[in-house]
């Protein structure tokens, strides 16, 4: 009896939970920047790697990613969104460059992904974060290292 009413209470608690959609990552959409640009999307690679994106006014994509233990950050810029489809710099093209590789089963280097996406025309730009990001913070805080500790951006 006391099973089945456990199974019971947790199929009621699951159902509707189930039903719910998932919550944005806490650096996404919360008011946190990358370079004076709102956080959107925020994503966990193998290695202690991140991903995230932020637009700008020219609806611009731009992709960051960033090794956490380092600080070592790769930047791409996309064209903007109105941009046809077939332009190899559209954000979604831009998009499945980067998550293509970080997806694949052979490793690549951030090196190889800036070379993928400077095939494609994107610009890229290599950088070394001296503070920790939201994304890093929220995802690996242990991964701070020498930077200046995650502060939440306060405008």
């Amino acid at each position: 009896m006391m099973r089945a009413l456990t199974l019971a209470t947790l199929g009621l608690a699951a159902g509707p939970a189930a039903a719910l959609t998932p919550l944005p990552p806490a650096c996404a959409y919360s008011g946190d920047t990358a370079e004076g640009r709102g956080i959107v999307f925020v994503a966990t690679h193998a290695n202690r790697f991140v991903s995230y994106i932020t637009t700008d006014d020219t609806d611009r994509e731009w992709f960051y990613l960033e090794h956490c233990p380092t600080g070592q950050t790769l930047r791409a810029r996309s064209a903007p969104r109105t941009a046809s489809l077939g332009n190899t710099r559209h954000p979604e093209n831009v998009r499945q460059v980067m998550f293509n590789a970080l997806d694949a089963r052979e490793g690549y280097t951030m090196g190889d992904i800036q070379g993928l996406l400077r095939a494609e025309g994107v610009a890229t730009k290599r950088t070394t974060a001296r503070a920790e990001s939201c994304a890093c913070h929220e995802n690996f805080p242990d991964a701070v290292g020498a930077k200046t500790p995650y502060k939440k951006d306060t405008k």
